[in-house]
């Protein structure tokens, strides 16, 4: 700081040093202006490109002693926020409204009606109940159908607290797709087995849809790929897809298991109680398997060509009341069992596997991939009638003169 008390003090610059002077300073702004600039978002300006290269990462400057984030999203304001959120300026919180309620509606919901009908993967799963009205599955509802008033009734489909599936609770009915189901002989009671770690079982009155007992198959079953009802109504028969395929059996009134076995690696399709009366045996079929069990007894045995047929997969199972066993063979062909043992086969179905097989007052209904559902004498193989529907038939049960096709 410097005190200046006479005007004389100051010195007289000569005008060219003055030129000079200012010409250098003029060469050093115009070297600054030829220098590479960047822009500080922080401050505004522009700043030396050196300060970047040499006091920068490739994220931050260093300014003022703050750390700045180049690449921090900048916020809209004014102008700008109103073009990213028209909205705001048209919307107002009304003057006067209902106090915010954190309970859910007092509302309650009822299934009215259910679309569709599981085939894909499942056989023999379409049955009259003692009414004559079908008895069925889709998704995890179990469907009583009145064809005359085109109304349901339902076992499940009712309200479920808002959880995920594998939380919820399956007291009183199925939580995940049911993939088999069965009617008792005399077409009251119906169960029914679903997929899951440990899938359940439910028999149900099979006219009002009111459930009567729950079953729980252990953990690693995966699904219930198959389930029939015994010809007294007093045992159920499963299968699970499990790597075993393991056969359970259940009594029906108390629930509890009477019989499990390991069937073996090969994939089960269909299993079937005999209906001759206190013929307590059922057969399984399935890849280049048949099998013949009688859980009471704790025996399991292989069905026996023995040079009558060709060994094949099997789809389908039915029994006559004298309690010989007929299946659907992946060779068009229908085989014909006396304890376990193969009696013969006969041909009524073009190319493909027989899907859905059913035994009525001395003739076999049968269905194949060719599309038509056929009804054949079993003692001379021949067909009485053809029934052309064009699909895969999936599943045949007969009841009071009328024939159901699935």
């Amino acid at each position: 700081k410097m005190e200046i008390e006479d005007p004389d003090d100051f010195e007289i610059i000569d005008s060219e040093e003055e030129e000079v002077e200012v010409s250098s300073q003029d060469d050093e702004e115009a070297d600054e202006e030829n220098q590479h600039m960047k822009f500080d978002k922080r401050t505004g300006e522009a700043v030396s490109a050196e300060v970047f290269s040499s006091e920068a990462t490739s994220s931050e400057v260093m300014g003022g002693g703050e750390t700045v984030n180049l690449f921090e999203e900048e916020e809209a304001v004014g102008d700008a926020f109103m073009a990213v959120k028209p909205w705001i300026g048209a919307v107002f919180e009304p003057a006067e409204h209902p106090d915010e309620n954190p309970d859910p509606p007092d509302e309650e919901y009822k299934l009215e009606y259910v679309f569709g009908y599981r085939a894909e993967d499942s056989r023999n799963n379409l049955h009259y109940n003692s009414e004559g009205k079908p008895v069925y599955m889709t998704a995890a509802v179990g469907v009583i159908l009145d064809p005359e008033s085109n109304t349901q009734t339902f076992f499940g489909g009712n309200e479920v607290e808002n959880q995920a599936k594998q939380h919820a609770t399956d007291k009183n009915n199925h939580t995940n797709d049911i993939t088999a189901i069965a009617i008792s002989n005399d077409r009251t009671m119906a169960c029914s087995g679903q997929n899951g770690s440990k899938p359940t079982v439910f028999i149900w009155d099979a006219t009002t849809g009111e459930k009567i007992r729950r079953i729980v198959l252990p953990k690693g079953s995966r699904e219930v790929s198959g389930i029939s009802f015994s010809q007294d109504g007093q045992y159920i028969a499963t299968i699970d897809n499990h790597n075993d395929h393991r056969v359970r059996v259940y009594e029906v009134e108390s629930g509890d298991k009477i019989f499990e076995q390991n069937s073996g690696t090969n994939k089960i399709y269909d299993l079937e109680w005999s209906v001759k009366e206190g013929h307590n045996e059922f057969s399984t079929v399935g890849n280049k398997h048949y099998m013949v069990w009688r859980p009471l007894e704790g025996l399991a045995k292989k069905g026996v060509y023995g040079g009558k047929g060709k060994m094949c997969s099997h789809a389908c199972v039915t029994y006559d009341q004298n309690g010989t066993c007929y299946t659907g063979g992946s060779n068009s062909r229908i085989y014909c069992w006396r304890n376990r043992s193969l009696k013969k086969t006969y041909k009524v179905h073009g190319a493909g596997f027989v899907g859905a097989i059913r035994y009525d007052n001395g003739r076999i209904f049968s269905g194949g991939k060719d599309g038509n559902v056929i009804i054949s004498d079993p003692n001379s193989g021949e067909v009485e009638r053809t029934i052309e529907i064009g699909a895969l038939i999936r599943s045949i049960d007969i009841f009071d003169s009328k024939i159901l096709i699935g």
